[in-house]
């Protein structure tokens, strides 16, 4: 399967010769990827720093994780996140469902401690790589302390998705950087 960018459209070909057209609405944050391939970083902004704006906080979605038997579901994995902790569905630092929400994520920052969350995604990724990304965060499990961006950038480390991620990067405005496009320049939040 080849999957190229069109504009603002994707154009799957499938083997049999068959194209197919998804379009995707401008905000690039509530768009639609119908086959579930989409890997973003989630970064707060102000929640535990002092310094205004300091982005202070990285976790990682994943669209379409293998979990088991065949079973695929979004999974956000927040390392050391007080979101994942004030749920108690979920597996530790990984939440499943409903609960792999960017709008609930968002909301929970923002009342937890008054932060904004910025996104960046790639809207390209495979099903592989997002199965290999998921077995990373469960190789790496739940951790502790100020380990956010290293695990996830550990998480993303060599892929050609995320090229100029590298494991161990610790503050998450420079995970947030080297993951790729700044949404919020854009004005989108």
């Amino acid at each position: 399967m080849i999957r190229y960018r069109d504009g603002i459209s994707l154009r799957i070909r499938l083997g049999c010769g068959e194209a197919k057209r998804y379009r995707y609405p401008l905000d690039p944050i509530n768009n639609i990827d119908p086959m579930g391939l989409k890997t973003c970083i989630l970064v707060t902004k102000g929640s535990m720093s002092l310094l205004p704006g300091f982005r202070d906080h990285a976790s990682l979605f994943i669209e379409r994780a293998y979990i088991e038997n065949g079973q695929y579901e979004s999974v956000i994995y927040d390392p050391s996140g007080s979101y994942a902790r004030s749920i108690d569905i979920g597996n530790g630092d990984q939440l499943f469902h409903e609960n792999a929400s960017f709008e609930k994520y968002k909301d929970f920052y923002r009342k937890h401690d008054n932060s904004t969350v910025d996104i960046t995604c790639n809207y390209e990724t495979t099903a592989e790589a997002e199965m290999n990304f998921y077995k990373k965060v469960m190789e790496l499990g739940d951790r502790s302390g100020p380990a956010c961006a290293s695990t996830v950038s550990t998480v993303l480390d060599g892929s050609p998705f995320f090229p100029r991620v590298t494991g161990g990067t610790f503050f998450p405005g420079n995970l947030f950087r080297d993951a790729g496009i700044d949404y919020s320049k854009a004005g989108v939040k």
